[in-house]
C-alpha cells in the first residue's frame, strides 16, 4: 500500500503530450512522452483509495479492467486527477505544460480540440451543446456546473439517471461520475452519428449559428474511448 507520505511532491515533469491522452483508451502509449507523470498519478490515486473504490464500483456492474493502473484510473475517476496533481504539486515543463497546469489549476477548457469536418449547410439541429468530453479533465464540482453548458446531454443524463448515488464518500468530491465514457455512450446513443453531429450548424441555445463538432468529439469519445485527433496521429 503506498502511503500519504509516499507520494512524490513537487516534481518536475517534462511533458511532451497534451492531458487529452488520458482520455485515450491507448493513454498506456504516451507514458513515456509524460516524465513519469503516469505512474506517479497511480501512486497519488491509491494513496488516496481510488483503487478500492475502483474495485467495488467494478465488481458491482460486472466490469473487468485489469489491474490498477493509469490506464484503469483514466478511465474509471479521470475527474480525480485535477485533485492527484495537487496532491503531487506537481510541477511542469516542456511544450504541454501550460495544459497541465491549467488541468491541476482548475481551468482546462470544455473543447480542447475541433473536428476538422466539412460543413453541410443543409443540416441543422435543434441542438445545444458547448462542452465536449474534455470537461471530464475538471474537478467533479466544475464538471457538474460545465454539464449544464450541454443541455441536449444534461436531459438525457436526468432522465436515465446518474451515479452519483456510488460514491457517498464527499473526500472523492460530490459529481464524480465512475467510468464516465460507459455511462455517456448510453446518454449520446440515440444522437445522429458524430461525422454528421460535426458537420451540422445548432440552432438553439448558447451555441445557435455554431457548428456541433464539442458534441461529435462527445459522442465519438464515448463510442470508441478513443481521441480523434490521436487515431488521425497513429494512422498517419
Amino acid at each position: 500500500m503506498v502511503s500519504y507520505y509516499s507520494i512524490p511532491r513537487g516534481r518536475l515533469y517534462l511533458v511532451r503530450a497534451p492531458p487529452l491522452v488520458l482520455l485515450d483508451d491507448r493513454v498506456e502509449l504516451f507514458c513515456p512522452y509524460l516524465g513519469g507523470l503516469c505512474e506517479d498519478l497511480v501512486k497519488a490515486a491509491v494513496a488516496g483509495r481510488y483503487h478500492l473504490l475502483a474495485k467495488e464500483l467494478l465488481k458491482k456492474y460486472y466490469i473487468d479492467m485489469g489491474e490498477f493502473g493509469i490506464r484503469e484510473l483514466a478511465k474509471a475517476f479521470p475527474q480525480a486527477v485535477p485533485l492527484l496533481l495537487r496532491k503531487l504539486d506537481a510541477r511542469f515543463t516542456g511544450p504541454s505544460a501550460d495544459e497541465w497546469l491549467a488541468v491541476k489549476e482548475g481551468r482546462y477548457p470544455a473543447v480542447a480540440e475541433r473536428w476538422e469536418a466539412p460543413a453541410d449547410p443543409g443540416c441543422r439541429l435543434e441542438i445545444a451543446c458547448a462542452i465536449s468530453h474534455a470537461f471530464l479533465l475538471s474537478d467533479p464540482e466544475r464538471g457538474v456546473r460545465l454539464l449544464s453548458k450541454c443541455p441536449v446531454v444534461a436531459k438525457l443524463y436526468r432522465e436515465l439517471g446518474n451515479l452519483y448515488g456510488e460514491i457517498a464518500d464527499p473526500k472523492y468530491g460530490y459529481g464524480l461520475i465512475f467510468y464516465p465514457a460507459a455511462f455517456f455512450r448510453q446518454v449520446l446513443a440515440g444522437l445522429p452519428p458524430p461525422e454528421r453531429l460535426a458537420a451540422c450548424i445548432s440552432t438553439a441555445g448558447l451555441t445557435r449559428g455554431r457548428r456541433l463538432y464539442p458534441l461529435a468529439l462527445f459522442q465519438y469519445w464515448a463510442l470508441t474511448e478513443r481521441e480523434p485527433y490521436i487515431d488521425y496521429l497513429l494512422a498517419g
